[in-house]
């Protein structure tokens, strides 16, 4: 889920930050000290999930969402009690109160999430997962790439991106290897190695616990090998 966070105190962002970044299902795409900041990221993003504080100057919390007719999921953050009922009539996906344990954080970001999916499952919506679909798009640095699955010849992992490698060019994304494999087609895709998912079609040679592709080496986790050959169409 793509998320933002907006409060006013540069402690209570930090605090949230740190805990979202032990989420692999939540990218955080912007941080905002105000309302009016939001609805600006709004407008030039796709926001899944919005934490949000109320008490802020100019346009509060409550404010924000009264306003808004069609919101991303809302989780409050606040101290304050007090508008707990509204924030639900308002159907808010949580309210969490200052300061936010990392257990009361994680049920509602499960909470978030399984509506999230919920939201994305049906039948009308695209899904990578499609095998008609055959291209994908990147977020690279704010900017939307179109990348044709049979060019890529295997994703790799680097702490916390991913890199995309092509016949022609490597693409870095803010990503786990994780929310990657579960966009893409199982039977064109495998990952061989906690650090790589492969172009099964790409494959040139296999031996022992290792893969061609191209010019490059690959290792092959025991676990992953016998699902591999499973895939794999040989005489």
């Amino acid at each position: 889920m793509n998320c933002l966070i907006v409060d006013d105190e540069s402690i209570s962002r930090c605090m949230l930050l740190k805990m979202c970044t032990k989420v692999d299902f939540i990218t955080i795409v912007g941080e905002c000290n105000n309302a009016t900041e939001a609805l600006i990221h709004l407008q030039n993003h796709d926001i899944d999930l919005i934490f949000l504080d109320i008490h802020m100057p100019n346009l509060t919390g409550i404010e924000f969402v009264r306003t808004m007719r069609q919101l991303p999921q809302i989780i409050f953050t606040t101290s304050d009690k007090t508008f707990a009922l509204e924030a639900f009539e308002h159907n808010v996906t949580d309210y969490l109160i200052k300061p936010v344990s990392y257990p009361r954080f994680l049920k509602a970001v499960h909470k978030a999430n399984a509506i999230y999916e919920k939201n994305n499952s049906s039948p009308s919506t695209s899904t990578l997962s499609n095998t008609e679909h055959e291209s994908l798009f990147l977020k690279e640095e704010g900017r939307l790439t179109k990348l044709n699955m049979s060019d890529i010849l295997w994703i790799e992992s680097v702490g916390d991106y991913a890199k995309f490698i092509t016949l022609k060019e490597v693409y870095t994304v803010h990503s786990t290897l994780k929310k990657i494999e579960a966009r893409l087609p199982s039977e064109r895709f495998h990952k061989i190695h906690r650090k790589y998912i492969i172009n099964l079609s790409r494959i040139v040679d296999i031996e022992d616990h290792s893969v061609l592709i191209k010019d490059k080496i690959l290792p092959i986790s025991r676990r992953s090998k016998e699902s591999l050959m499973k895939k794999l169409n040989f005489i």
